[in-house]
């Protein structure tokens, strides 16, 4: 009797059997496979900007739509008899579940992929601005045009809007200031939009026509992107420990929930404090598009410059100047004045949303963005509520909005303060070194396996063919 030569090898679920004088076949063959789908597409190339493109039209609808919720504010106002504070629950809503949901849909994202969210936030998006248009009574649209709409967008927006990041490095501030860029413009035109339906057809034809428009849109965001690092395999927060446990992450998180507070009242109380001084709805909607317009050109520039003189100190710098804005607003009373508030509020708050995402991948890398960016939209959930509602109370106890402009002015006066205590990193994390190092650790395994896990096969096997 003979014993053939041939032998088993089992690694990770797969089986090979090759000639044992083909051990370097097998080697390489074991080596491939570990390896498949490790090879990351270059950055800053072709692909990289049509991600770009994608990302756009995400900021374009989610941002766009919630920048301008204010308008609806005084139409709910008067179709239900409900005091401002009430009205503003809407919003209050809408951006807090938005921010509610980052954590679950970027760990989501990281595991899963973007194909996890996409299709099921932009059905549900939809929808909700959809049946909005068809509610008769208030409670409807908290439903639809709060809960639905502020659901899926956090899915969408801190599902995807990571990803960018993990396309560039040398240009990361200016890739990602361009993809915000769509929040700036999509505040302008639908800002524009929104007041014409209204005034066309009360509030019920601008979500309508409104979901269809952001429907086209979406289908386009849907298409363009794509997750450029593997996924990881994990969805336990105790493997963000080494975050978690950062001072630079938790002073990031405590600033941008400060921020926060702030940033929100001009976007829920600019249309009704416009219309509280005589003029007229249409240049209430002019005068929030100008933070659209402002946050554009701010996204942009800021992120540009960003690159050159330092992120994490344009990260700093934007927050200081967004606080001496929010003053200029106690002072605004004038077309002209009211109209450079908004722009220079959407020019440096712009700036600082912009940055988040790239300051957060050169400490911390892009593979697991998604998820780290989840912990920053828990740490937003408090000032959503918290701004509009208060800024909204302080007007139905006083008539004005002295207090909610200076509350929103301190509050970021605080945040910026907090990223002082930052540390610079010692190095940016290069995600392109990261994975070929687990490239390298796959090729030292496959090389291991066919050391160490290559054995005759045993005579009790189905194979006795194999044996004479």
């Amino acid at each position: 009797m003979r014993i053939s030569n041939k032998l088993s090898v089992v690694e990770s679920g797969a089986t090979y059997s090759t000639d044992a004088t083909e051990g370097g076949t097998l080697r390489s063959k074991i080596t491939n496979d570990l390896i498949e789908g490790s090879k990351l597409e270059p950055v800053e190339g072709s692909r990289a900007w049509i991600v770009v493109l994608g990302s756009f039209c995400l900021h374009f609808v989610i941002l766009g739509n919630l920048y301008a919720s204010g308008l609806f504010v005084p139409e709910y106002e008067e179709k239900f008899n409900l005091t401002r504070a009430k009205a503003s629950l809407i919003i209050q809503l809408q951006a807090g579940m938005k921010f509610t949901m980052g954590f679950i849909a970027g760990k989501i994202t990281d595991r899963y992929g973007i194909n996890a969210v996409l299709p099921l936030g932009i059905v549900v998006y939809i929808s909700g601005l959809i049946l909005a248009s068809y509610a008769k009574t208030f409670n409807q649209l908290i439903l639809t045009h709060g809960v639905m709409v502020g659901v899926s967008s956090g899915l969408l927006y801190w599902g995807c809007i990571s990803i960018v990041s993990m396309w560039f490095k040398k240009r990361r501030g200016f890739a990602a200031g361009l993809a915000a860029f769509g929040s700036g413009i999509g505040n302008f035109s639908m800002g524009i939009m929104i007041q014409r339906f209204i005034q066309d057809g009360g509030y019920e034809a601008a979500l309508f026509r409104g979901g269809l428009i952001s429907a086209g849109i979406l289908l386009i965001a849907a298409l363009c992107l794509k997750r450029r690092l593997p996924l990881v395999d994990y969805l336990h927060p105790c493997s963000d420990q080494d975050v978690l446990s950062d001072r630079n992450f938790r002073l990031i998180c405590s600033a941008t929930m400060l921020f926060q507070v702030g940033y929100q009242v001009p976007f829920a109380h600019l249309p009704s404090y416009i219309l509280d001084l005589g003029f007229d709805s249409e240049y209430a909607a002019i005068a929030v598009s100008q933070i659209g317009v402002g946050s554009s050109c701010g996204r942009v520039l800021l992120g540009y410059i960003s690159d050159y003189v330092g992120r994490l100190r344009m990260f700093r710098f934007v927050l200081f100047a967004t606080v001496v804005v929010c003053a200029g607003w106690y002072l605004s009373e004038t077309k002209a004045t009211i109209t450079t508030f908004a722009f220079f509020f959407g020019f440096t708050s712009g700036g600082f949303i912009a940055l988040v995402f790239p300051v957060l991948a050169d400490y911390w890398g892009g593979k697991r963005l998604g998820g780290i960016a989840g912990y920053i939209a828990v740490s937003l959930v408090p000032g959503s509520y918290l701004g509009p509602f208060f800024a909204g109370y302080s007007f139905d106890r006083r008539g004005d909005y002295d207090i909610a402009i200076w509350m929103s002015a301190a509050c970021i006066f605080l945040a910026a303060c907090l990223l002082l205590g930052m540390h610079v990193p010692s190095e940016i994390v290069d995600d392109d070194v990261h994975q070929q190092q687990e490239i390298d650790s796959q090729r030292a395994l496959g090389a291991a396996v066919t050391g160490a896990a290559v054995a005759p096969i045993d005579e009790n096997t189905d194979n006795m063919e194999e044996f004479i």
